[in-house]
């Protein structure tokens, strides 16, 4: 991996839907590019 970011996020009253917008949000930010895709552990 060349370019990526771990975003955690543990807010219970977050859905899960705005936590990956927001981790979307600052990747863009930090990177200027968009996700292409993205992995997700439970």
């Amino acid at each position: 991996m060349h370019t990526g970011l771990l975003w955690f996020d543990n807010d219970p009253k977050t859905t899960l839907s705005v936590k990956i917008q927001k981790a979307m949000d600052y990747y863009f930010k930090k990177i200027w590019a968009q996700t292409r895709f993205m992995f997700s552990t439970p």
